[in-house]
């Protein structure tokens, strides 16, 4: 077991000082270690198009008429080819005469694996769409003798109203929008009143640097920079790239809390869901593909499997050659123009808790109770025995592996509530807090209706929800000397309302983001910690995988968000522990799992994301022209690694590279400058962009603003939990004089009497 130093702070108080102290000695080492820079404030190189695909208007126009003429036969052949691919009979009697029908069990493990990636309906009927613009491109492409790379650009000039992805088109007035509306639309639609479709859930994601695909559209970067004599170098394997880098050293953070990983990911869920590709098995019926031990005639084209060396180090034993992994779906362009592909997101691009109340109006239908503004809760015989609040019950066995026919998986705004138990449980503590507020103002004001009562309450949630993210969170990961450079957008106002929101700013999430400088998987600790009445104070993470029915037992909940608060994460770098980089969603019955660190690394190449070096030139730093160059921000140890691993310092992955480097600002922050930079401006875009924002004027008045200002996590944790003490910044370690354990009754909490006169008919 990891972290024993960790385990001891338990019974002995005076090494959380101990861990301060390391922290000064761990900032030195960076220092010393590497010329690191000093970072204030990050001046973007905004270029999402590569040099090779710029032209004169000429060359477009030229361009553009070539590709309008053959855009009609190219479609009709696109349309052919995925119907071809949809004939579920030729399909299986191809596969049947291989001798590869995928046997039921290993189909399950496919499906658990990929489940928290399920696409709604109306995903896989736009991701077929854009799949079909996709085809046209390349047959387009294909017949033309003009550059590529300058024809793939021209593709954004042309409208493809006409074709038969036309209907699939974003309208911007398809749905109109009033523009004094006081509440959010729950799919994100009519933020901008402009573009009422950015942010919006089933859009794309957005870039900041340029796509990097083999054939500029959408195959998977595997080529390398490096010429051989048989053409382009392949890049390294994606397995590969995480065993090389990462070994699974143990080590801890000195200052840095547990819950900041958790919260962590449950964020990471209001802001993005990438579905994954499903294919028809029987008439009406789809799943994931299954993309190992399957012959080339059969293997679906979403397919993208993780090739595993003969020789790994963990999955050679149990003679694992093949990582199942499914591309995700494409999403049309709202524009209705063609270009490279983009990953669709099911979730709304905004900071509004769409993890909590669902990304649509039909969504958070089911998870309403109907009456007082509340939300559903658990009415299982044990839930009420306990008299205990837990999220409804959902009878969907697919999310988790039910053991126990009397405890059921969970339902929450967001499919992946049940992937591991510590997520399940701040999900239950924001149904909570959901229910706390409606109920106040419930008894204030009865006569309200139900929705009027909902509204207010998500209004307030949201609000406190974004003072949390931006004034606690994000500071801990950019640092403090980053997150209060006001130059950078992301502070707070200390008085008075914000007045930045533009309506010229996308806050689409970013690829950049979302794929990689976002995946905070680096703090996970092997363990999961469960205090007071249990017997076994730390179990294995792999443990917790689909199975959320600690939530049932009495005093779970609060046990497992003290652990949060009181152990430490472990340090952001390219150490992964081996719970996720051998057993990531291991079955019960299995000795194995998938790989995190392979899986991003793949992601990041199924979305066309830019490499290392293009991040580093939009984020104004030098783009490195050998390994050397790389000194300015990594250590010589995290250099050797990704030199022997690769063959050219351009053919780094965005992912493998930043969190190979140091923390940005000797420390001051968690992550390194690359996921720094793209972080920062991604919450800056995220506040600007959100006509919503709470500090925007007309969203609250500056008495309401004042008790926003005093929410906490530590003060939503105290009034939903049994928690007594804990200590005021939970993401950072307790330390008597400078963040002490505080009785719950001593954590500023938000008067809520203060919302009351906004409500409809105060004051009458």
């Amino acid at each position: 077991m990891r972290s024993s130093f960790l385990q001891q702070r338990q019974t002995r108080p005076e090494l959380r000082m101990a861990g301060w102290i390391l922290l000064l000695l761990w900032k030195t080492s960076f220092i010393l270690a590497s010329k690191q820079r000093q970072i204030d404030f990050f001046r973007f190189t905004n270029k999402t198009q590569a040099p090779d695909m710029e032209m004169s208007a000429s060359q477009r126009a030229t361009m553009v008429t070539f590709l309008q003429k053959g855009m009609p036969d190219a479609f009709k052949e696109a349309e052919d080819e995925m119907a071809a691919s949809n004939d579920v009979p030729s399909r299986q009697s191809l596969c049947s005469r291989a001798g590869d029908i995928p046997q039921q069990k290993s189909m399950m493990s496919v499906i658990r694996a990929n489940r928290f990636n399920w696409p709604k309906e109306k995903s896989l009927e736009m991701g077929g769409s854009a799949r079909m613009s996709e085809i046209a491109m390349g047959k387009m492409l294909d017949k033309g003798d003009m550059d590529r790379n300058q024809m793939t650009a021209a593709m954004s000039s042309i409208d493809a109203r006409q074709t038969p992805i036309g209907r699939f088109c974003l309208n911007r007035d398809q749905r109109p929008c009033d523009p004094n509306a006081k509440y959010r639309e729950m799919d994100g639609w009519c933020n901008n009143l402009r573009l009422p479709f950015w942010g919006a859930a089933l859009t794309p994601h957005i870039r900041v640097t340029p796509p990097r695909y083999d054939d500029g559209i959408s195959s998977p970067r595997t080529q390398s920079v490096v010429m051989t004599n048989g053409g382009r170098a392949l890049l390294p394997g994606a397995r590969q790239i995480s065993t090389t880098l990462s070994r699974g050293e143990d080590r801890p953070h000195p200052t840095v809390t547990l819950i900041t990983m958790q919260f962590g990911q449950f964020l990471d869920h209001d802001f993005v869901n990438t579905p994954i590709s499903l294919v028809q098995t029987k008439p009406g019926e789809a799943s994931p593909p299954q993309c190992c031990n399957v012959a080339p005639n059969c293997r679906d084209a979403a397919c993208f499997p993780i090739d595993i060396p003969a020789n790994d180090r963990f999955y050679s034993k149990f003679g694992v050659k093949c990582m199942e992994f499914v591309r995700s779906l494409p999403a049309p362009r709202p524009d209705c123009t063609m270009g490279p592909r983009d990953p669709m997101n099911q979730n709304t691009h905004f900071i509004d808790l769409s993890q909590v109340y669902g990304p649509s109006a039909d969504e958070n239908k089911n998870l309403r109770a109907g009456e007082r503004g509340g939300l559903r809760i658990n009415t299982s015989p044990l839930a009420i025995d306990f008299r205990m609040m837990l999220l409804p019950a959902d009878k969907d066995t697919l999310d988790c592996q039910r053991l126990d026919e009397s405890r059921s998986c969970f339902k929450s705004g967001d499919n992946r509530v049940n992937i591991q138990t510590a997520l399940t449980a701040i999900h239950t503590i924001f149904l909570r807090e959901h229910n706390r507020i409606s109920d106040f103002l419930w008894n204030a004001r009865p006569d309200l209706p139900d929705e009027i009562l909902f509204q207010e309450t998500r209004k307030i949630m949201a609000a406190q929800w974004q003072a949390i993210v931006w004034g606690e969170f994000v500071p801990v990961l950019v640092g403090d000397r980053i997150a209060m450079d006001d130059r950078n957008g992301i502070r707070l106002v200390a008085d008075g309302f914000f007045n930045g929101y533009n309506d010229n700013v996308n806050p689409g999430t970013w690829v950049e983001t979302s794929t990689a400088a976002y995946r905070l998987h680096s703090l996970i600790q092997d363990w999961l910690p469960l205090k007071r009445t249990f017997n076994e104070s730390f179990k294995p993470f792999h443990e917790f995988f689909f199975t959320p029915y600690y939530m049932y037992e009495p005093g779970a909940l609060d046990n497992l968000a003290e652990g949060l608060c009181h152990e430490n994460v472990q340090s952001f770098d390219n150490q992964i522990t081996t719970e996720m980089t051998d057993h990531l969603f291991q079955a019960v019955d299995e000795p194995f799992g998938l790989d995190i660190f392979s899986l991003n690394i793949q992601r990041g190449r199924d979305h066309g994301l830019a490499t290392y070096n293009d991040v580093r030139e939009f984020c104004g730093l030098p783009r490195a022209r050998s390994f050397k160059d790389l000194e300015d921000v990594m250590t010589p140890r995290a250099i050797a690694s990704l030199a022997r691993v690769y063959t050219h310092v351009d053919d780094i992955d965005f992912y493998a590279g930043g969190i190979s480097e140091n923390p940005v600002n000797r420390g001051d922050g968690l992550l390194g400058p690359a996921f720094a930079c793209i972080l920062t401006g991604q919450f800056r875009d995220w506040r600007l962009g959100d006509r919503f924002w709470y500090e925007n004027p007309g969203q609250f008045d500056l008495a309401q603003l004042g008790e926003i200002k005093k929410a906490s996590l530590a003060g939503i944790f105290c009034s939903n939990t049994n928690i007594k003490q804990i200590q005021p910044r939970v993401f950072l370690d307790a330390v008597d004089g400078v963040n002490p354990r505080l009785p719950c009754q001593n954590i500023p909490r938000m008067d809520l009497s203060k919302f009351l006169p906004s409500l409809p008919g105060a004051g009458k």
